[in-house]
């Protein structure tokens, strides 16, 4: 788990932090619909990976735990405010729909390790963002739940491999 947040710092309210904390406000919404998303996979699946695949399923949705507190940080710092309402994450932002059957997961595994990549993809857009209006602390923040981002799907990819 990657944390470069270690204090609450306060940014001017400048234009381009307003539409700095609006992208990352896109990415506490993906970033809550990754960790639903990991939660119904850890209920749906059944069968011989039950254990691995709920342990596995638990770690990501705790390390997104932690990049929500961050970017709710970060949002809140730059002067925007967070507030979700229940059902705002499926709503709002078009990453895929998670196949929530009961199964040997499989397909939670699959459409975790796609849901993941989109969510990579996303934060290297945000991250070049807060490169072009010079936050470097936002830029780090970001690369830390990329790598994040990408280990779990590099696992999740594993997982399928050698299981299925």
């Amino acid at each position: 788990m990657y944390s470069a947040m270690s204090s609450t710092r306060s940014v001017p309210a400048t234009p381009a932090h307003a539409r700095l904390a609006r992208l990352l406000k896109l990415r506490l919404v993906d970033a809550l619909a990754l960790q639903a998303a990991a939660r119904q996979a850890h209920w749906a699946v059944r069968g011989p990976n039950f254990v691995d695949l709920h342990g596995l399923f638990d770690q990501l949705y705790e390390n997104v735990e932690v990049h929500v507190d961050e970017l709710t940080t970060l949002i809140t710092a730059m002067g925007g405010t967070v507030a979700l309402r229940t059902g705002t994450a499926a709503e709002n932002r078009p990453l895929q729909t998670f196949a929530g059957e009961i199964s040997t997961g499989h397909v939670q595994v699959a459409a975790l390790a796609d849901r993941l990549a989109q969510f990579a993809r996303m934060l290297r857009a945000t991250r070049s963002a807060a490169t072009r209006l010079h936050d470097p602390g936002t830029s780090l923040i970001c690369t830390g739940m990329v790598h994040d981002a990408d280990k779990y799907r590099n696992l999740l990819k594993a997982h399928l491999s050698t299981h299925h």
